[in-house]
């Protein structure tokens, strides 16, 4: 069976050569479960690839000293990801990405990916096209974070994102969506 990120750069038409060349590149890394992959005011400048369990973005809020979760990564939802601040400024990161489950993922430095991309267009393409549907994927789920009042939120989770309701623990969907685990399991009686 073909690892999900072959089959997604084959699916792109990259040469089996540039194919071998990426996946070489990276370094997989096992994640256990609630162990942070990029901790909190650390700067991490990779980009990494879920390829099996799933990881969450927590913000952590001084004031309240709580975390709040702001986005998921799983491998079939936002598969690539970055830690903004990190890998296009060099700033400390203002979240941690913490694992929720036991989870292997591919670390890509970006200088390796640099290099990449001034050798091959065919992996340029392929890197801002990902790059670009990571941000506006995180962008379009900050809206309706933004947007949406509770119950309207879980259910367009559930029409929308039906990976993360399956995926993701209650407690990181109710802190994502700024209810406690209660009023969530409330939520959920309600009929959609």
């Amino acid at each position: 069976m073909m690892d999900g990120l072959k089959k997604l750069l084959k699916s792109y038409k990259l040469s089996d050569q540039l194919v071998e060349h990426i996946l070489s590149c990276g370094t997989m890394i096992e994640v256990k479960s609630l162990d942070s992959l990029v901790a909190l005011d650390s700067i991490s400048e990779n980009m990494f690839y879920v390829k099996k369990g799933g990881l969450i973005s927590q913000y952590f809020d001084e004031k309240s000293e709580r975390e709040r979760t702001t986005n998921f990564y799983l491998p079939d939802f936002q598969p690539f990801f970055v830690v903004s601040e990190c890998y296009f400024e060099g700033l400390p990161s203002m979240c941690q990405i913490k694992a929720f489950t036991k989870s292997e993922v591919i670390c890509y430095n970006k200088e390796d990916i640099m290099k990449l991309i001034e050798v091959s267009n065919q992996y340029r393409s392929f890197y801002y096209k990902n790059i670009i549907e990571a941000l506006v994927s995180k962008e379009k789920l900050t809206s309706k974070l933004i947007t949406l009042n509770s119950n309207i939120l879980y259910s367009t989770l559930i029409k929308e994102y039906p990976e993360i309701i399956k995926k993701v623990p209650s407690k990181y969907i109710a802190e994502f969506m700024g209810v406690t685990p209660q009023w969530l399991s409330k939520i959920k009686k309600t009929d959609f």
